[in-house]
């Protein structure tokens, strides 16, 4: 038998945008479905630091489980060997995860509108508040958020994982892309940490080839 197996998505791409569960996500088409949409939690007031008349989280995630042991490969990121690029040339192995987010660290990220980009962590705990919805009517912030300047990130991107590129050429996870800074000329993400603690089910869930 093969383990239960997992993805991450942004919430904000999910049907509910936190508190809900069972959206379809399909690769590369809607249509195309490769998982479900299995926790997505609730944002919330009673959170540690949230802003007065504000409801909040740590990550905008949702976590998806495959519907088939067959789709995806676990524990691997699609790598484009060119900067500016989405020519994947090889998959790179993720071996180890990043202990804090820390200022200076230069970060990666694999996204869908502007390929594999570089920059430098720049803030490592921001609280911000989503723009993605014109109208906000719950009032959404995001507690503890990384900037990364320079990591050209657009719409589409959202999603992307960011990672710190090893002298062996491994890769040392650091979070998902939500959102971007001077008009995409940097990213915001949530750091995995956060993220994984947020969206557990109650498991526990390793970073490995194996068991994603």
């Amino acid at each position: 038998m093969h383990p239960d197996r997992y993805f991450l998505v942004s919430s904000h791409c999910t049907n509910a945008y936190g508190g809900g569960s069972g959206t379809m996500i399909g690769q590369s088409s809607a249509a195309e479905t490769v998982g479900t949409e299995i926790e997505d939690p609730a944002f919330s007031a009673s959170l540690p630091g949230c802003p007065p008349g504000r409801v909040c989280r740590y990550s905008d995630a949702a976590l998806v489980e495959f519907l088939d042991s067959a789709h995806g490969l676990p524990g691997y990121v699609a790598y484009p060997s060119l900067l500016g690029t989405k020519v994947v040339n090889s998959p790179r192995l993720v071996e180890a995860v990043a202990l804090l987010p820390l200022v200076g660290t230069p970060v990666e990220k694999v996204g869908q509108t502007t390929g594999r980009t570089a920059g430098t962590i720049s803030h490592s705990c921001l609280a911000l508040n989503p723009t993605e919805i014109p109208f906000d009517p719950i009032g959404r912030t995001f507690l503890c958020q990384v900037a990364a300047d320079d990591l050209e990130t657009l719409d589409g991107d959202s999603g992307a994982p960011v990672f710190q590129v090893a002298a062996d050429g491994s890769l040392i996870a650091q979070g998902m892309i939500w959102g971007n800074i001077g008009g995409g000329q940097g990213g915001i993400l949530s750091d995995i940490h956060r993220t994984l603690d947020e969206v557990s089910i109650g498991g526990t869930y390793e970073l490995d080839p194996t068991v994603p």
